[in-house]
């Protein structure tokens, strides 16, 4: 019976030991998810920035300049995207966090 025991054991500390670095690995993804949701949120930030800079000038302007108004939309659709990437990256990141949750509870 002891040797059964001792097996059943064993097994049990493995098993912990494959959670354990199971969940260091979900950590470790989920804290490059943050870095890589926060380096997307400051680019975010600088593109409303200067999307704001380009708007003043623009109504600054008279007549308006095509070039201006074209870097403008070109910012705008740069800034729409990053902005569904971000949303994108949070919801993963979320899920991450929610997937962690429930193995560790």
């Amino acid at each position: 019976r002891i040797p059964a025991v001792e097996g059943q054991n064993r097994k049990l500390a493995e098993s912990l030991g494959d959670l354990q670095q199971r969940d260091w690995r979900i950590q470790q993804e989920n804290d490059q998810l943050k870095d890589l949701v926060n380096q997307h949120s400051v680019r975010a930030h600088t593109l409303e920035l200067e999307l704001d800079r380009l708007r003043e000038q623009l109504e600054r302007m008279k007549p308006e300049d095509p070039a201006i108004k074209d870097a403008l939309g070109r910012l705008q659709q740069e800034n729409e995207s990053l902005r569904a990437r971000l949303y994108s990256m949070e919801t993963t990141l979320q899920q991450a966090d929610d997937v962690r949750a429930r193995a560790e509870g």
